[in-house]
């Protein structure tokens, strides 16, 4: 709870330290209330509002009072867009934006960077958030599908990631969700193991480079039944 509430303090800090002479700042939610992760979205959502309700009640942060306006993304990534684009010059123009979704949050990234609004994500999103590198840019309009051998399992936050290597001798690095995430999804971290043959669809890096990534939207494997998709990335 300690965290949870200093999570929502920083988010307000960060809308108040941008307003130079306004009173009222503007927060986008993006909340899903509705969907396969309702029940962590409901209550998150819920309680940022009461708790932002109750800084309002006490008259702001420094005076500046919070203003936000819902949209419900049900935990897709194009949906998170698209309540993005509908909210973010409302009021003023949005202050600052938390989807509290890895998918939605690499589907604005190039946008917030464009529109300059500060994009927070606790514990979960992009790979930058954790390890100081800028993160590659997937091809969110094209998906590749690919087939190969699971050279290495990287179970851990951000984002749980394998190697595999295909036929051709070609490795991949393939970019899957957060360890929370997943277990909500009934995937735990037996489910792949190095040796397995596995079938993975995704987005590609958009650039070359040394290393191919791949943003997973489907991934399955013979034998024990393992499957699990999620709707790919909007463009």
């Amino acid at each position: 709870m300690k965290a949870f509430k200093s999570a929502l303090l920083g988010v307000a800090l960060l809308v108040a330290a941008s307003a130079v002479q306004a009173q009222e700042q503007f927060i986008p939610v993006l909340s899903y209330r509705v969907g396969p992760y309702a029940a962590g979205g409901s209550g998150y959502y819920g309680g940022a509002i009461d708790y932002w309700t109750l800084i309002n009640m006490s008259g702001g942060i420094n005076g500046v009072k919070l203003t936000w306006e819902e949209c419900e993304t049900e935990y897709n990534a194009s949906k998170g867009v698209e309540c993005y684009e509908r909210l973010k010059k409302k009021n003023g123009g949005a202050t600052s934006v938390e989807p509290l979704s890895t998918g939605i949050a690499y589907g604005l990234f190039d946008r917030v960077a464009t529109d300059k609004i500060p994009l927070t994500t606790f514990g979960y999103g992009l790979a930058s958030s954790a390890d100081a590198h800028h993160p590659p840019h997937f091809d969110r309009c094209k998906l590749y599908t690919i087939e190969g051998a699971v050279q290495r399992v990287d179970w851990g936050n951000p984002h749980v990631k394998l190697s595999i290597e295909v036929e051709d001798g070609t490795t991949y690095d393939l970019v899957w969700r957060s360890i929370q995430q997943l277990s909500l999804a009934g995937v735990q971290k037996e489910a792949v193991r190095v040796g397995d043959r596995v079938v993975a669809t995704g987005s590609k890096q958009s650039d070359d480079g040394a290393h191919v990534s791949i943003l997973l939207s489907e991934i399955h494997k013979a034998g024990d039944g393992l499957q699990w998709s999620q709707p790919p990335q909007g463009c």
